[in-house]
């Protein structure tokens, strides 16, 4: 068996490889190292270019502590600041795309099972604080694990040497930092320090450099503690998993059409918001649809809402979930829902549109515009325009015809919004009979 171990050089992971070099000679046992026991190892080195000098002496660390312990060497070098840049992405968002990217590719090449990285406990409390920071869920504050998929492995990997799946291992998972340094310096093992880790760049930095001295004068343990709490959510969430799983299957129900119900009477009393919360989530449903519903005073009620894959009907107490299809949009939009309140602002700036979410059929996807496309633009008292028209008045390019956006039913070319310009007399925003807005928004051009 070959595991590929994922060395920057810094303290943590060269102490993660000198642990690994123990467990497979079997003079070191940890559970979390278990699967290392004569196995094969090699080491993986991205070099990010992002430290002028400092990038190449820590690979020069690298190969060098690989080749004094016979250890197969793959480095890459990258132009971390292009690719973010040409991506629209954080630096550190970069990296991670570009190392994983490289570790998949790796195990694709030389047929490695799993891939090794050092994230430790200190890691994991930060990253449940993160988690809780943004808004997380029962999975958020799980943090990381022991064991899971290797991102980008679906896309570079496939199926490898008979398994369909690489593990990415994380067996310092239940070490501190301070654990990791009292071992580095007691075994003498060479590491590099990043200066960047202590500048306020990223959120993580904020938080191990500032919160957590905070936190460690009020409970000097937190981080054990947080790492208990995280265990402790584990567990409950795979119970919870295990009790509503095949409660889930058996009760959707799925019409020639491919259309899938589920009917809101047979949902179990204690668990109705939680399944609602996953099927939701299970078709691509955010949060605000999700208390959009909940608010909804009768079930009753006809509600359409749409996310980037499914249209979803609330009717009769039921829920339907249909397919848009593969539909490819010229540009990227954003759909949110909100509930409406008769004082509420209906500004929107330029590349937004707002309209009735609830007189909107419930069939409606967005798509490029088409020759034929018409809209009864509000408030020109339902007369009828060309969108190609609507193009001349608005001065558009045919660059800007190109990225024209629409809301509309499949096989109709009667427009509910061309997006972030002009929306249909039939979804205006009526005080005592809208509850709930749709909110389109361009993101990307």
């Amino acid at each position: 068996m070959k595991i590929l171990l994922a060395v920057s050089g810094g303290l943590d992971s060269m102490t993660m490889s000198y642990l690994a070099l123990r467990a497979v000679k079997g003079d070191f046992y940890n559970p979390y190292f278990e699967r290392f026991q004569e196995a094969e190892l090699g080491i993986a080195h991205c070099n990010f270019h992002l430290r002028p000098g400092e990038c190449d002496e820590d690979a020069a660390l690298v190969e060098s502590w690989a080749a004094q312990h016979g250890l197969a060497f793959h480095r890459a070098d990258f132009e971390t600041e292009k690719y973010a840049q040409e991506h629209g992405v954080s630096l550190e968002m970069a990296a991670r795309e570009l190392r994983y990217c490289f570790f998949a590719e790796c195990c694709c090449q030389y047929g490695y099972r799993f891939v090794c990285v050092a994230h430790n406990a200190d890691d994991n409390a930060e990253t449940l604080l993160l988690n809780l920071l943004r808004g997380c869920g029962l999975k958020g504050i799980q943090a990381m694990r022991e064991e899971s998929a290797l991102p980008y492995a679906d896309e570079e990997v496939g199926v490898l040497q008979g398994q369909t799946n690489v593990l990415l291992l994380r067996p310092l998972l239940s070490s501190t930092r301070s654990d990791l340094e009292k071992v580095a310096h007691e075994q003498q093992i060479p590491y590099h320090e990043d200066r960047t880790n202590a500048e306020p760049f990223c959120k993580r930095n904020i938080l191990r450099n500032k919160v957590f001295p905070i936190l460690k004068e009020i409970n000097p343990s937190f981080v054990g503690n947080f790492q208990r709490d995280i265990e402790n959510f584990r567990r409950a969430g795979s119970a919870l998993d295990a009790y509503l799983s095949p409660l889930l299957t058996s009760l959707a129900h799925q019409d020639a059409a491919g259309a899938i119900s589920y009917r809101l009477a047979d949902f179990p009393a204690e668990a109705k918001e939680e399944l609602l919360y996953r099927i939701l989530s299970q078709f691509g449903f955010q949060q605000q649809t999700f208390k959009s519903i909940l608010q909804l005073k009768n079930m009753g009620e006809t509600r359409c809402y749409m996310s980037k894959t499914h249209r979803l009907q609330v009717k009769d107490k039921q829920l339907f979930f249909r397919p848009i299809g593969e539909v490819v949009l010229p540009v990227t939009c954003e759909v949110n829902y909100i509930a409406y309140q008769d004082d509420m602002s209906l500004k929107t700036p330029r590349g937004t549109s707002m309209l009735d979410a609830d007189a909107l059929p419930s069939d409606a996807c967005l798509r490029a515009w088409e020759n034929g496309d018409w809209i009864c633009p509000l408030g020109m008292g339902g007369k009828r325009k060309k969108i190609s028209d609507l193009f001349v008045d608005l001065h558009y390019t045919q660059e800007d015809k190109k990225r024209a956006l629409v809301l509309a039913e499949p096989d109709s070319h009667h427009v509910y919004a061309l997006v972030g310009e002009r929306i249909d007399e039939a979804v205006k925003v009526l005080p005592g009979r809208t509850r709930t807005l749709m909110v389109l928004k361009i993101t990307e051009c």
